[in-house]
Protein backbone atom coordinates (compact mmCIF):
# COMPACT_ATOMS: atom_id res chain seq x y z
CA UNK A 1 0.00 0.00 0.00
CA UNK A 2 3.11 2.19 1.00
CA UNK A 3 4.61 1.94 -2.60
CA UNK A 4 1.66 2.02 -4.43
CA UNK A 5 0.87 5.84 -2.61
CA UNK A 6 4.25 6.99 -3.35
CA UNK A 7 3.73 6.04 -6.95
CA UNK A 8 0.36 7.66 -7.17
CA UNK A 9 2.21 11.03 -5.83
CA UNK A 10 5.07 10.64 -8.06
CA UNK A 11 3.00 10.11 -11.23
CA UNK A 12 0.43 13.18 -9.78
CA UNK A 13 3.41 15.35 -9.50
CA UNK A 14 4.63 14.92 -13.25
CA UNK A 15 1.25 15.38 -14.22
CA UNK A 16 1.15 18.69 -12.49
CA UNK A 17 4.31 19.50 -13.74
CA UNK A 18 3.06 18.91 -17.98
CA UNK A 19 -0.02 20.84 -16.57
CA UNK A 20 2.60 23.67 -15.55
CA UNK A 21 4.22 23.47 -19.05
CA UNK A 22 1.12 23.33 -21.44
CA UNK A 23 -0.31 26.85 -19.93
CA UNK A 24 1.78 29.02 -21.85
CA UNK A 25 4.62 29.38 -24.57
CA UNK A 26 7.49 30.26 -23.18
CA UNK A 27 8.73 33.59 -23.02
CA UNK A 28 11.71 34.87 -24.81
CA UNK A 29 13.56 36.54 -21.86
CA UNK A 30 14.66 39.72 -22.61
CA UNK A 31 18.37 40.72 -22.05
CA UNK A 32 19.89 43.93 -21.97
CA UNK A 33 23.54 43.98 -24.29
CA UNK A 34 25.60 44.84 -21.45
CA UNK A 35 24.66 42.13 -19.84
CA UNK A 36 27.34 38.79 -18.90
CA UNK A 37 26.22 35.38 -18.22
CA UNK A 38 26.99 34.01 -14.58
CA UNK A 39 29.71 31.98 -16.08
CA UNK A 40 31.32 34.53 -17.29
CA UNK A 41 31.03 36.58 -14.18
CA UNK A 42 32.85 34.04 -12.30
CA UNK A 43 35.43 33.19 -14.83
CA UNK A 44 36.05 37.09 -14.59
CA UNK A 45 36.38 36.65 -11.27
CA UNK A 46 33.55 39.67 -10.34
CA UNK A 47 31.45 37.35 -8.35
CA UNK A 48 32.82 35.94 -4.64
CA UNK A 49 30.44 33.05 -3.09
CA UNK A 50 29.86 35.24 0.60
CA UNK A 51 29.18 32.77 3.37
CA UNK A 52 28.43 34.01 6.72
CA UNK A 53 30.67 33.25 9.36
CA UNK A 54 28.42 31.79 11.70
CA UNK A 55 26.14 29.50 9.34
CA UNK A 56 29.90 27.94 8.92
CA UNK A 57 29.09 26.87 12.50
CA UNK A 58 26.31 24.78 11.56
CA UNK A 59 26.34 21.27 10.88
CA UNK A 60 24.13 18.40 10.27
CA UNK A 61 24.07 14.15 10.35
CA UNK A 62 24.52 12.59 6.89
CA UNK A 63 22.82 9.22 7.38
CA UNK A 64 21.46 6.22 5.55
CA UNK A 65 18.93 3.47 6.68
CA UNK A 66 19.41 -0.07 6.08
CA UNK A 67 16.61 -1.79 3.89
CA UNK A 68 14.26 -3.12 5.91
CA UNK A 69 13.11 -0.24 8.05
CA UNK A 70 10.94 2.07 7.64
CA UNK A 71 9.74 5.77 9.16
CA UNK A 72 7.77 5.63 12.00
CA UNK A 73 4.62 8.23 12.21
CA UNK A 74 6.04 9.92 15.66
CA UNK A 75 8.80 11.01 13.59
CA UNK A 76 10.12 14.52 13.34
CA UNK A 77 12.53 16.51 12.09
CA UNK A 78 14.27 16.12 15.30
CA UNK A 79 13.64 13.04 16.55
CA UNK A 80 13.66 9.92 13.33
CA UNK A 81 12.81 6.86 14.20
CA UNK A 82 13.08 3.68 12.23
CA UNK A 83 11.40 -0.04 12.75
CA UNK A 84 12.14 -3.29 11.41
CA UNK A 85 9.88 -4.08 8.53
CA UNK A 86 10.25 -8.16 9.72
CA UNK A 87 7.22 -8.93 12.20
CA UNK A 88 8.23 -10.28 15.91
CA UNK A 89 11.76 -8.22 15.16
CA UNK A 90 11.99 -5.88 17.90
CA UNK A 91 14.98 -3.65 15.95
CA UNK A 92 15.18 -0.27 15.43
CA UNK A 93 17.32 2.60 14.47
CA UNK A 94 17.14 6.15 15.87
CA UNK A 95 18.21 9.51 15.07
CA UNK A 96 18.05 12.63 17.65
CA UNK A 97 19.41 15.93 17.37
CA UNK A 98 19.35 18.49 20.33
CA UNK A 99 20.96 21.99 20.85
CA UNK A 100 23.89 21.86 22.74
CA UNK A 101 23.70 24.13 25.98
CA UNK A 102 27.68 23.36 27.04
CA UNK A 103 26.29 22.38 30.26
CA UNK A 104 27.75 18.88 29.74
CA UNK A 105 31.33 18.21 29.24
CA UNK A 106 31.01 14.94 27.30
CA UNK A 107 34.84 14.66 27.03
CA UNK A 108 34.98 13.97 30.58
CA UNK A 109 32.20 11.68 31.26
CA UNK A 110 33.04 8.10 32.60
CA UNK A 111 31.64 5.00 31.90
CA UNK A 112 29.74 5.13 34.89
CA UNK A 113 28.48 8.38 33.81
CA UNK A 114 26.94 7.18 30.52
CA UNK A 115 25.72 3.98 32.18
CA UNK A 116 23.48 6.19 34.96
CA UNK A 117 22.41 7.85 31.70
CA UNK A 118 21.29 5.00 29.57
CA UNK A 119 19.96 3.53 32.82
CA UNK A 120 17.62 6.49 33.33
CA UNK A 121 16.74 7.10 29.86
CA UNK A 122 15.76 3.39 29.34
CA UNK A 123 14.00 2.55 32.70
CA UNK A 124 16.56 -0.54 32.44
CA UNK A 125 19.75 -1.96 33.63
CA UNK A 126 22.44 -1.35 30.91
CA UNK A 127 25.44 -3.39 30.61
CA UNK A 128 28.42 -0.84 28.94
CA UNK A 129 30.73 -3.09 26.92
CA UNK A 130 32.73 0.08 25.47
CA UNK A 131 32.73 3.46 25.15
CA UNK A 132 35.51 5.36 22.55
CA UNK A 133 36.24 9.23 22.31
CA UNK A 134 37.50 10.37 19.09
CA UNK A 135 38.03 13.89 18.34
CA UNK A 136 37.49 15.40 15.42
CA UNK A 137 37.56 18.30 13.40
CA UNK A 138 35.33 20.92 14.79
CA UNK A 139 33.47 18.01 16.73
CA UNK A 140 33.90 15.01 19.10
CA UNK A 141 32.67 11.42 18.33
CA UNK A 142 31.29 9.10 21.33
CA UNK A 143 30.78 5.84 20.40
CA UNK A 144 29.25 3.59 23.41
CA UNK A 145 28.41 -0.30 22.71
CA UNK A 146 26.01 -1.63 25.39
CA UNK A 147 23.07 -4.36 25.81
CA UNK A 148 19.80 -4.46 28.30
CA UNK A 149 16.92 -7.05 28.69
CA UNK A 150 13.63 -6.02 28.37
CA UNK A 151 10.34 -8.37 27.82
CA UNK A 152 11.55 -9.48 24.78
CA UNK A 153 14.78 -10.73 25.64
CA UNK A 154 18.54 -9.04 24.92
CA UNK A 155 19.06 -5.93 22.77
CA UNK A 156 22.10 -5.04 21.81
CA UNK A 157 22.82 -1.54 20.94
CA UNK A 158 25.74 0.44 19.23
CA UNK A 159 24.81 4.19 20.04
CA UNK A 160 26.98 7.14 18.56
CA UNK A 161 27.14 10.54 19.47
CA UNK A 162 28.68 13.62 17.70
CA UNK A 163 29.22 16.85 19.47
CA UNK A 164 29.66 20.05 18.25
CA UNK A 165 29.66 23.60 19.65
CA UNK A 166 26.10 24.30 18.47
CA UNK A 167 24.28 20.62 18.63
CA UNK A 168 24.51 16.94 19.97
CA UNK A 169 23.50 14.39 17.52
CA UNK A 170 22.75 10.91 18.36
CA UNK A 171 22.36 7.66 15.73
CA UNK A 172 21.22 4.92 17.68
CA UNK A 173 21.60 0.73 16.18
CA UNK A 174 19.40 -1.83 18.24
CA UNK A 175 19.39 -5.05 17.31
CA UNK A 176 16.86 -7.60 18.63
CA UNK A 177 17.26 -10.92 20.04
CA UNK A 178 15.87 -13.18 17.38
CA UNK A 179 17.30 -10.17 14.41
CA UNK A 180 20.59 -10.51 12.04
CA UNK A 181 21.32 -7.30 11.51
CA UNK A 182 25.14 -6.46 11.98
CA UNK A 183 26.46 -6.13 8.46
CA UNK A 184 23.88 -3.83 7.85
CA UNK A 185 24.40 -2.01 10.90
CA UNK A 186 28.43 -2.08 10.47
CA UNK A 187 27.67 -0.82 6.73
CA UNK A 188 24.89 2.13 7.99
CA UNK A 189 27.36 3.17 10.89
CA UNK A 190 30.38 3.53 8.47
CA UNK A 191 28.73 5.82 6.26
CA UNK A 192 27.83 8.14 9.10
CA UNK A 193 29.14 12.00 8.37
CA UNK A 194 29.13 15.12 9.97
CA UNK A 195 28.23 17.94 6.94
CA UNK A 196 29.07 21.01 6.76
CA UNK A 197 25.62 22.72 6.24
CA UNK A 198 26.89 26.15 4.81
CA UNK A 199 29.02 23.98 2.36
CA UNK A 200 26.85 20.87 1.28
Amino acid sequence: MRREYKTMACGAAVFVILLCGCEKEAETPVVSADTISVAEEIANGVSTNVIPAEALEYYALDYKIPEGFSRTPESTDILDIYASDTPNDYSYIAYMRQENNGATDYANLSDADYKASLDKALSVNTVIQSVEKTPGDGHMHVKVLFTYLNEHGKMEVTEHIFITDKYIFEMVYAKGPEADWKEAFAESEAELRLVNVAQQ
